[in-house]
């Protein structure tokens, strides 16, 4: 009985989250908003980038949340780099995004960074 009094406990505060997670994933449409976002950004940062969506769709399902692939090509000096990318992942408002794939290389006038990741939405 008390597993079962614990299971329904934990069943109401799942639902808050999925409740929560639903106001701040963003819908499929507002992805196109991605791109103009992650444009400013780069400019603030003196980076330049070159971004487009990737692959197939991933549709949500229930409490899953779905996914789109993209690729991102971004360079310019170490330092706005690593501050863009930081807040390309880490701080993108109404946007959860996950860098999959990385590759870093130098070059004569700076760093490019190539990514291939995910933006979820509900």
């Amino acid at each position: 009985i008390e597993g079962l009094a614990s299971s329904k406990s934990n069943a109401s505060e799942v639902g808050k989250y999925a409740q929560a997670l639903g106001v701040l994933l963003p819908t499929k449409d507002q992805l196109v908003n991605f791109s103009v976002w992650l444009d400013g950004l780069s400019r603030a940062h003196q980076v330049s980038e070159n971004f487009s969506f990737q692959g197939s769709v991933v549709e949500s399902s229930g409490n899953e949340a779905g996914y789109a692939g993209f690729s991102l090509d971004a360079s310019g000096a170490y330092g706005n780099l690593v501050n863009f990318l930081n807040d390309v992942e880490f701080k993108a408002p109404r946007y959860l995004v996950s860098f999959d794939k990385f590759d870093l290389n130098s070059g004569d006038t700076g760093y490019r960074a190539s990514i291939r990741g995910r933006i979820f939405f509900r």
